[in-house]
């Protein structure tokens, strides 16, 4: 029976995996005519899609075939996306459905805007170490070898932004300010049990960049420590801040959060520094995170490397994560090779020694290694 339904499970995807094909190069060649048919005195109304469909086998119990389409439809004052994903275990014989994405947008004034439904929010500067990003991630698919792109999880959530310059980005001043206030309701698919609320105010001055965030709540996924899940809630506020400098290919950024526990817990604080340096078409980035928590596992070091642009189409990248004070060690390599714009096939692999992050989401094989084909549009 598990056999037949395998079997079945592997039709029903290649043959709706050729249909999406088709369907999205029709829709590519014709949602510009969709617009301009659409033009009115109140403005452009367009839709545009993507997505993908993608095979990949991993030596971690995973064969898994995925296919995800987005709709965003862009209005004058309300902007929409929905997004489906369909995923398929072949070692588990499990099919999933979820939306990926579906919220609404509406501009309410030229400097304010409200979006409610299933998001993604991602806050602060860092990069894998999240010092101010409250959001839980998706580290499994991570330690998995699935897409970085994988990694922020959506969640259902009401944002109020307010901005100093138009929606259509002409800045009103020199000194551009956006505040954002977030509302999370508790809820199985946000992983809480109880209402967060999140506020972020940034700006920028010249080179200079700047945030400051705020935090009250309580969440199963800790983003307050590198790489782990937390079985127990507890409340929890916060405080943090974000300092950022520009210059030339040299971007460095340097983050600090403050967080308030109850009482029978101690206060923690964490504290991050990244600096980006690009040169031609390649990425280094250096990371250091460090955190007062009385479990020695909490400082790391972070390098990572991309080449945005190789030679026939091959693009590679490398990330290293170093406890400073312990042995625990991961190293990531991938490539991938675009055969042209639409069709992609990406291979990896990942060692680690004492990795307790990969090892908490179930992640035991080193070295892991995997393979994706995907169709991309």
């Amino acid at each position: 029976m598990v056999m037949h339904s395998n079997a079945l499970n592997n039709y029903l995807f290649v043959l709706g995996f050729f249909t999406l094909c088709t369907l999205c190069n029709h829709s590519s060649a014709s949602s510009a005519r969709f617009s301009e048919a659409h033009e009115s005195s109140a403005g452009k109304f367009s839709i545009n899609n993507s997505g993908f469909a993608e095979f990949a086998y991993n030596n971690h119990q995973l064969n898994d075939k995925r296919g995800e389409l987005n709709v965003y439809l862009d209005g004058a004052q309300v902007d929409a996306s929905i997004c489906a994903e369909v995923f398929f275990d072949s070692t588990l014989d499990e099919t999933s459905k979820d939306w990926c994405e579906l919220f609404l947008a509406i501009e309410l004034n030229h400097n304010l805007t409200v979006t409610a439904g299933r998001q993604t929010l991602e806050w602060g500067k860092s990069e894998f170490f999240y010092v101010n990003d409250f959001v839980a991630k998706d580290w499994y698919s991570f330690f998995a070898g699935r897409s970085e792109a994988d990694i922020p999880a959506t969640i259902d959530a009401v944002v109020l932004a307010w901005n100093s310059w138009h929606s259509l980005g002409t800045a009103t001043g020199k000194h551009p300010v956006s505040i954002e206030l977030a509302w999370i309701p508790a809820s199985d698919a946000n992983l809480s049990q109880e209402n967060e609320y999140m506020l972020q105010i940034k700006g920028q001055q010249k080179n200079w960049d700047w945030a400051a965030f705020a935090y009250k709540g309580g969440q199963k996924t800790s983003l307050f420590r590198a790489f782990e899940t937390v079985e127990q809630i507890l409340p929890i506020q916060a405080y943090g801040l974000s300092l950022g400098w520009n210059f030339q290919s040299t971007h460095v950024f340097f983050e600090f959060n403050q967080q308030i526990l109850p009482a029978e817990t101690n206060q923690s604080a964490s504290l991050g520094l990244r600096q980006s340096v690009a040169a031609g078409k390649a990425m280094f980035t250096t990371q250091i995170y460090m955190s007062n928590e009385a479990d020695n596992n909490r400082s790391w070091l972070g390098l990572v490397y991309r080449e945005l642009a190789l030679p026939s189409a091959f693009t590679f990248s490398a990330v290293l994560f170093k406890s400073l004070n312990t042995d625990d060690l991961f190293v990531k390599l991938e490539g991938r090779f675009d055969f042209n714009a639409h069709w992609r096939i990406e291979a990896g692999s990942h060692i680690f020694n004492q990795f307790v992050a990969a090892q908490a989401v179930g992640i035991d094989e080193n070295p892991l290694y995997w393979l994706r084909l995907g169709y991309h549009f």
